[in-house]
Order: structure tokens, then sequence, then C-alpha cells
């Protein structure tokens, strides 16, 4: 009996914390959408997504973009808006950042990559791909609008196995971002 009441224990202290959150632990937004306007991007989320007003993928301290991901369910998805430099062409920056998502997420396996000429609601250059971080299954869409958006690049991250609310909530936002340079 003790050593069962240590083993529950033990399960209860260790495995109810474990960083490996699954769809689970995912609670759709019930409220209505928030408009959000920083850094020229502008777009709708539901409560349940966190915004933050810089990106890991940030190019420059002068040119930050938005973060967003879904509070206590870090795994997935996770979506970054960025605006480029001046200076960087998508042509350059594509090969670039593919690498430092590759390199930042310790991606192997690669089992898929599919060049996007079309994700969303825009038009543009881009790829995902598909592999295995930690054994965890990691899939990310590196992607550049063109249009109204160019000069931008768009990022979404997905490990794990994402419900499909927190999908469509994903998708929701993506098709309403737009970006005014200078605003």
């Amino acid at each position: 009996m003790r050593n069962y009441i240590a083993l529950l224990f033990a399960i209860l202290a260790v495995g109810c914390q474990t960083p490996y959150h699954t769809s689970y632990f995912y609670f759709p937004s019930k409220t209505n959408l928030i408009s959000i306007s920083s850094r020229g991007f502008h777009y709708q989320k539901p409560d349940s997504w966190v915004s933050w007003s810089s990106s890991v993928f940030d190019d420059s301290s002068n040119r930050p973009g938005e973060m967003l991901s879904v509070r206590a369910y870090e795994w997935s998805p996770i979506i970054h808006f960025n605006t480029l430099t001046n200076s960087v062409r998508w042509q350059d920056d594509l090969p670039r950042m593919d690498a430092e998502i590759i390199r930042r997420s310790r991606l192997q396996d690669i089992q898929t990559s599919e060049e996007l000429t079309h994700y969303n609601k825009f038009t543009g250059h881009g790829v995902r791909k598909v592999g295995k971080s930690d054994n965890l299954r990691f899939e990310y869409i590196l992607f550049y609008p063109e249009g109204e958006m160019t000069g931008t690049r768009i990022i979404i991250i997905l490990c794990g196995s994402p419900n499909n609310a927190s999908l469509r909530e994903m998708d929701e936002i993506i098709h309403s971002v737009y970006y005014i340079p200078n605003s």
C-alpha cells in the first residue's frame, strides 16, 4: 500500500507538470474577438490567445514583430508576424529563416516538405516542413505574403497534435491580419 501511495504521489508531483501538454489543455474562446493594432499589424484574436509585442524571430530591435500563442497550451500553435528589414528580400530570408527554425527547434527526421504559393487568404512564397523535435511531432510554415503584406513574414509553429478548435482559431486570426507600414 505504501508503494502505491508513493507511486501516486510521484505521478501527481511530476506527471501533472510535464511541459508536453496535449490538446485537452486547450479551452476555446467563448467570447468576442479582440482587435489588436501593434507594430503595423492589425488582427483579431480570441481572448484565450496571448499576444506579445515582440517575436523571437525579430530581425532587429527597431523592427519588432508580434507573437501569439494559446495560454497554458504552449505546444501548439504559435504565430509570429514579422516585418523584414528594408534591404532583405524573401528569396534571401527564406533559406536563412528555414535554417534558423530547424536549428532552434532541433528538428530531425523531416518527413515532408512542401513549397507554398498560397496560405490562408494570402498568395506569396513559403515552405511547410514536418519532422520531430525531442521525439514530438513538429510542423512549421514559413510564408512571405505578397500584395498588401509584402515585406512581412508569417511563421506558424505547430508542436505535438493541436486540436481542431485551436487550429480553427489560428486560421481565423491569420485570415483577419493585415499590415500597414509606418502605422
